[in-house]
């Protein structure tokens, strides 16, 4: 029985990382998508690497705007900010809560 509770206590936790994971690069294309399409200036900054041309990774550039307060006044661009900052969160809090949540489950069916 123990290990029935313990299999269904890890795969509920790994699924809600895998979920926030999946969710996060959803978000994230979109939203790189929709820079890309309305603020193609701001993409064009965010995503230019060392001199290398737009379309790279930066993220550096990519999380200050993320966390910044700067929309443009696009009400679309400040939501779509909102979820990929709060998904990001969750998704870096889930990781680092997921070997924590691991020990805790080892310790409590060990016992039983």
């Amino acid at each position: 029985m123990k290990e029935h509770v313990f299999f269904g206590e890890v795969l509920f936790i790994f699924g809600v990382v895998i979920f926030g994971m999946i969710r996060l690069a959803v978000l994230g294309l979109k939203y790189d998508r929709y820079l890309k399409e309305y603020h193609f200036e701001k993409w064009k900054e965010i995503t230019t690497f060392f001199g290398v041309g737009p379309g790279m990774a930066n993220s550096y550039r990519a999380f200050k705007f993320l966390f910044s307060k700067e929309d443009y006044g696009d009400n679309q661009l400040t939501v779509m900010k909102a979820k990929l900052r709060n998904t990001l969160i969750f998704s870096i809090t889930s990781m680092i809560a997921l070997p924590l949540f691991f020990i805790m489950i080892l310790v409590l069916t060990k016992g039983n």
